[in-house]
């Protein structure tokens, strides 16, 4: 139970911390009943939306920063429908991906179009990031993707 008092300890609210949502208690501290009990469960969310549908240029693969001398910019987006598609700067990619509690992530399928490049050094070292990732770390704007600690 988590109790909290106002600035002028005229107030107490209690709460009760419950897997994945903490209740609001009613000043006895039982738990709120009726019609309007709802309301007063706090849900844990779910921000695995703030990934989804968004341009993430590729800055750098396995530690090294990426060249900005490619076809097209190195980038990934992850799809609301579980697919993601990006380019590696000269090759498409696309496959599946799913997203699990505490930031984990997976791959599958990915595949890639087989056009002649200059360089395909950067581009098989990103499906490689891609394909043996397990988890992310969101920083602001910033998405990392790592195996283990190896970023």
């Amino acid at each position: 139970m988590i109790t909290l008092n106002s600035s002028s300890n005229q107030e107490i609210v209690k709460y009760k911390v419950q897997e994945n949502k903490i209740l609001h208690l009613d000043q006895s501290g039982k738990i709120i009943k009726g019609d309007l009990a709802n309301h007063y469960i706090l849900n844990k969310e779910s921000f695995d939306n703030d990934i989804k549908e968004k341009y993430w240029r590729i800055v750098e693969v396995m530690g090294q920063p990426v060249e900005k001398n490619f076809r097209r910019e190195p980038h990934i987006i992850l799809k609301n429908n579980g697919n993601i598609i990006g380019n590696g700067g000269c090759n498409s990619l696309q496959g599946s991906y799913k997203l699990d509690e505490n930031n984990r992530i997976s791959f599958s399928k990915i595949i890639s179009t087989q056009m002649a490049c200059p360089s395909l050094e950067t581009e098989q070292k990103l499906l490689k990031a891609i394909q043996t990732a397990d988890s992310y770390i969101l920083n602001g704007d910033e998405l990392t993707l790592i195996k283990g600690r190896m970023a």
